[in-house]
């Protein structure tokens, strides 16, 4: 009874919010090219004293690649709020037409809710035309040079002795070789990592902007998602800190939420990096040291 009457609430908030958001979007060109840029443009009108939220770089744009954003700043009066974004985009069908929904997600107290675009739809330019059942093949009956015959047999003699060693070489040391590419693989990967997110910290001290914060939170999220093996990328702060072993995130994540979706510049939202820092780090040597004492 309890949830039939939180729907029930929910539902009647965001009728009364969704009357008052105009959210409109749609592609700049009217055609595009497979792997080539497109843009779509994203626009909010909406009261001033709610939270709606725009599609960010973590968003699944499918089946369109995400490639960038330009994002307006909100322009507002004591009453409305309007926010503006272009996205850029690529895609790699071959539909003859394509098409586009993008949500705005209106935060409520204890929930959230999208409101979407109307659908927009772009034509694809194929730079290739479709082969026809008329498309005449040309033959070339001229006599071409062929080289001597090969020694296939001792080509198969030595194909199968270096099959033979390998299968040797992998039966006796295969989980030494494995584990030393796996731990290889990911210390460069680490340090890939930590040299990026240091970048972004010490942009971060000097200029502590929500786009900066975003872009930092996006390099971490990633790396922590392939280490962890756990979809980081997809879940909100208060989702990631369910996990044991993550709950020590649970302010430094708010503080870059407060930033990041609350669009507000911190001069210390920096400190809350390097604490995540610190914990990929301590995650980073925990994985480390369970591959290294692993059966």
């Amino acid at each position: 009874m309890r949830a039939k009457f939180v729907g029930l609430f929910v539902t009647l908030v965001f009728y009364s919010y969704g009357q008052e958001v105009e959210v409109k979007g749609g592609f700049v060109q009217d055609s595009l090219k497979i792997g080539l840029n497109v843009e779509y443009w994203l626009t909010a009108k909406y009261p001033s004293d709610i939270d709606l939220i725009l599609p960010d770089s973590n968003f699944n744009f499918s089946p369109y690649e995400f490639g960038g954003r330009r994002f307006f700043e909100t322009r507002s009066d004591s009453s409305r709020a309007i926010d503006s974004v272009i996205y850029s985009l690529q895609s790699f069908e071959i539909d003859p037409i394509q098409y586009l929904q993008l949500p705005a997600t209106l935060i409520l107290e204890d929930d959230s809710a999208k409101i979407f675009t109307s659908i927009d739809s772009i034509y694809l330019v194929e730079l290739v035309p479709t082969a026809t059942d008329t498309t005449a093949l040309q033959t070339n009956t001229a006599y071409q040079k062929v080289g001597r015959q090969f020694n296939s047999p001792l080509l198969t003699i030595i194909l199968g002795s270096l099959i033979v060693i390998g299968l040797i070489v992998l039966i006796v040391f295969g989980k030494k070789i494995r584990r030393y590419f796996i731990l290889k693989r990911m210390a460069m990967a680490h340090e890939n990592f930590l040299n990026n997110l240091s970048d972004k910290i010490e942009k971060l001290k000097i200029n502590g902007t929500p786009d900066s914060a975003e872009s930092a939170l996006t390099i971490w999220k990633k790396y922590q998602e392939k280490i962890e093996k756990q979809p980081f990328t997809k879940l909100t702060s208060k989702e990631m800190i369910q996990y044991d072993f993550a709950k020590e995130l649970e302010a430094p994540l708010r503080a870059i939420d407060r930033c990041v979706y609350g669009k507000i510049s911190s001069e210390s939202v920096y400190q809350d990096f390097q604490h995540l820092e610190g914990f990929s780090q301590n995650r980073y040597d925990h994985h480390i040291d369970i591959i290294k004492h692993g059966e």
